[in-house]
C-alpha cells in the first residue's frame, strides 16, 4: 500500500477506497472462478469434482486432467500469473482487506467524543488530519495544541494499524 508516486511513503486506506477494492477483488475473482469451472468442464467433462458426470460425454482421463492442469498452469501474459495463482492472491488480498473494514468498524464503535469525530473524518471521510483538527478545535471549542495533544495520540495507533 505504499504510494509510488510519494516516494513510497506509507499511505492510509480510507474506508470507502477499502470498500470498493474489495468490491473490485470480489468481482474479478467471480470471473477467474467461472474461466476455471469452464476449462474444469471442458477438459473434464464434469460440472466440478462434487458433481457427478454431466453429458459432454468426455470421460476423466489423464489427458483431460493432464490438458486442464497445463490450462490453469498457463501465465497470462497481463498479469504475470497464472489462472490458480492469481486467484490464490485474489482471495489472501480479500481477506486482508475485510479485516481491514472490520477493524474499522470496531474501532468506531469502541470510540467516543472527539476521538470518534476525528477517526471518523480521517478514515470514512478522508480528510487530512490537520483539516480535521481544525475542524474539531471550531466545532468543539478546542485549542488546536489540545486536540493534537490529548485527542490525536488515542485515535494514532489505530490510523497507524490501518497504514500497515
Amino acid at each position: 500500500m505504499s504510494n509510488p508516486e510519494k516516494g513510497g511513503a506509507m499511505i492510509l486506506r480510507t474506508y470507502t477506497n477499502t470498500l470498493l477494492d474489495l468490491r473490485s477483488i470480489q468481482e474479478r475473482l467471480g470471473v477467474l472462478q467461472d474461466r476455471r469451472l469452464v476449462l474444469y468442464t471442458r477438459y473434464l467433462g464434469v460440472k466440478s469434482p462434487t458433481y457427478d458426470k454431466v453429458g459432454s460425454g468426455k470421460n476423466w482421463t489423464v489427458d483431460g486432467m493432464s490438458i486442464f492442469l497445463e490450462k490453469i498452469s498457463e501465465v497470462d501474459p497481463r498479469t504475470g500469473l497464472s489462472l490458480d495463482d492469481e486467484l490464490e492472491m485474489l482471495t489472501s488480498q480479500a481477506a486482508k482487506l475485510t479485516r481491514t473494514l472490520k477493524e474499522i468498524r470496531a474501532n468506531l464503535r469502541n470510540m467516543k467524543g472527539t476521538e470518534f469525530e476525528l477517526y471518523r473524518a480521517i478514515v470514512i471521510d478522508g480528510k487530512s488530519k490537520s483539516e480535521r483538527v481544525r475542524e474539531v478545535r471550531e466545532k468543539n471549542y478546542l485549542s488546536e495544541q489540545r486536540v493534537w495533544r490529548y485527542h490525536y495520540p488515542k485515535i494514532k495507533e489505530e490510523l497507524e494499524k490501518l497504514r500497515k
